[in-house]
Formats: structure tokens, sequence, C-alpha cells
């Protein structure tokens, strides 16, 4: 069967499950175009292909399952590569879908989602990674765009680097972005490593980047979202060769 119908049949199965529980819980609209963003001064080196007519597995490995312990956070959402759980849109977004199902009788139906780990590492001495996200935000959800050491490495102690995230909808990314549930934010990570010897400069690890939407665990406190879907927009995502930012005039966008 195709993928598109696969996808659709899912959807209606999917609708019939949540007509019938009447506890529906919808994402706000997702805003149909990119906003602009400030010009860069440097060269884009990776940029991933956010077209419909392009495989997500293209650019990204998908991780599968429920991992160890949970992911190591005790989360119940079992992850998976389906594109019902990620999925480029014919406007050129990328979309992480939690699904959430709290009556299917299998832990592995009940909630899954998708974790998405980048095939090209950060890989140069200096530069920017940027995206312009739009994140769910609600109770029992964990939205993150966020980097690890390229495979294979040893979690929690080779670190990880947390680029934004949102827990149990509390709308913050270390600072409150009360709207950042129904806008795009733009986020910026610059690194430098001269030589590209680890551990001689601010990174010791040339890293990967990963974007995912975890639900439940200890993060979330045990709580589990309603049902429905959850998605995290991704509007553009690139690497560039510089850490020279035109900063806007707006609050349009969050530097972390």
């Amino acid at each position: 069967m195709p993928w598109k119908d696969h996808l659709n049949r899912f959807k209606q199965e999917f609708n019939h499950i949540v007509a019938e529980s009447g506890t529906a819980s919808k994402p706000p609209p997702v805003p149909p175009h990119p906003p602009s963003e400030p010009p860069f001064r440097g060269e884009v080196y990776w940029k991933p292909q956010f077209h419909p007519n392009v495989a997500v597995s293209h650019e990204w490995e998908a991780k599968i399952g429920n991992g160890p312990d949970g992911w190591g956070n005790q989360e119940v959402q079992f992850y998976t590569a389906e594109p019902q759980n990620a999925f480029h849109t014919p406007e050129g977004m990328l979309v992480i879908r939690a699904l959430a199902n709290n009556s299917a009788p299998l832990p592995e139906h009940r909630y899954t989602s998708a974790r998405l780990v980048s095939k090209q590492a950060l890989g140069r001495d200096r530069g920017v990674l940027t995206a312009t996200i739009l994140s769910p935000c609600a109770e029992g959800i964990w939205p993150a765009f966020w980097l690890l050491p390229r495979e294979p490495f040893s979690w929690p102690t080779d670190g990880e680097i947390d680029i934004a995230e949102t827990w149990n909808g509390d709308h913050e990314n270390r600072t409150r972005i009360p709207d950042m549930h129904c806008r795009p934010v733009r986020y910026d990570f610059a690194w430098e490593q001269p030589n590209g010897v680890p551990g001689q400069g601010r990174m010791i690890w040339d890293m990967t980047i990963l974007l995912n939407v975890a639900i439940g665990g200890n993060v979330c406190g045990g709580k589990t979202p309603r049902n429905g879907y959850y998605d995290m927009v991704v509007y553009s995502l690139s690497m560039v060769k510089s850490v020279n930012i035109v900063a806007p005039a707006s609050d349009e966008f969050h530097h972390t």
C-alpha cells in the first residue's frame, strides 16, 4: 500500500477513535508560510530538504521503540519511523507528530511519536546551527531540539546540549515564551572548535541534531496528554559556516 494511502487510512482510524472518546486535544493552526529570517554572514553548508517528495529518512535516522528505561527518563512514548509521526508538508515544513490514544489496549499503540537524529553532524570548526520551530505545549508532552555526540557514545556521561525544549506545557525555554505554542520561534546555537580538535575548544564531541516529542516520564511528573495529536513544526533548519548573526529588530526570534 502506498504510504499516502496508509497515512490517510491511519488518519481516518485515529479521527474515529478521537470522536468516540470526546476528549480530543488539537494543536493551534499552523501558519501556512515560514517567517522571514534575518541574513547570516556566512556560507550555508547544510540545509535539509523539507519537501513532500523527499523521504524524511533521506537526511534523518529515526530511533525506534521505547528505549532502555523509557529513554532514560521513564518516558511512555514508542518512537516509530511511520509517516504519521514524521512527515514533510506540501508547504515545505517538517512535522514531528506525537499521537495519544489513552484507550488503546497495547502500550506501544497508546502513545507514539518520532525521534529524529540528523545524519549530518556539526562537522566544522565553527558555525551556527539555526532552526525556526513551532513547539506544542500541553500537559504530559516534552518537545525538544537538542544535540548528542555522534554515535557511538555513552549517555549521560558524554553529555548533551539542549537548545530548545518545553516541559509539561510550561511555555518556557529557560526564559518564558508565553506564545511559543502559536508562533514560530527561531533558536540559534553557535560553536567554536579550533582546528577541529576535540577537547581544545568549546566542544568535546562532534554533535548530531535531535528533534523529538517525548511523552510522560520524570520531566512531566508522570503526567500524560489527553487524546489527540501534538505537532512540533520545523519551518527551517540549517548550519552556517559563520558566527556573525544579524539580530532582528523585533522579538520574533529567541536566541539561546
